[in-house]
């Protein structure tokens, strides 16, 4: 957990969806290591490409671990030091030196569902026309996780 002094200094923040706040909490507690955080580019390719993280020795990661966020976002946090996250106005991690890169979402429903078809209700929130891009960072929790 962070010192909540250091929260005064973020300023700008990402509201969360409840499924983004379980993926933070599954890495902050540390059941998707090696990851300590959203995948980099990199990471999601290989588990994309390969089902597993390959730098370090080889694990078994089907699923990406990603934040997908929208355009507008991207452009707001682009060159930020830090951010935090927050769901329903709380504040769940603050996170520093964001990068983004792009939200190959096709390619991500295809590989992981074997389908691109929105009517899926996950494929549907994956490919949400306004996430574009995918922050990456390392994730440690403020306060308790989800309830």
């Amino acid at each position: 957990m962070l010192c909540m002094a250091s929260i005064r200094y973020v300023c700008v923040c990402v509201c969360v969806w409840q499924l983004d706040l379980q993926w933070v909490q599954v890495l902050a507690e540390g059941w998707a290591t090696p990851l300590t955080g959203f995948m980099r580019e990199r990471e999601f390719l290989q588990c994309q490409h390969f089902g597993c993280l390959l730098d370090g020795g080889t694990t078994n990661q089907s699923i990406p671990i990603v934040l997908p966020v929208s355009t507008d976002d991207k452009q707001r946090l682009e060159g930020v030091a830090a951010l935090a996250l927050r769901y329903q106005g709380k504040l769940v991690a603050i996170l520093r030196t964001p990068e983004f890169y792009e939200h190959r979402k096709e390619e991500r429903s295809c590989r992981q569902f074997g389908i691109s078809n929105t009517g899926h209700p996950y494929v549907n929130v994956s490919c949400s026309t306004t996430q574009t891009a995918v922050l990456q960072l390392p994730i440690p929790m403020v306060g308790p996780g989800p309830q």
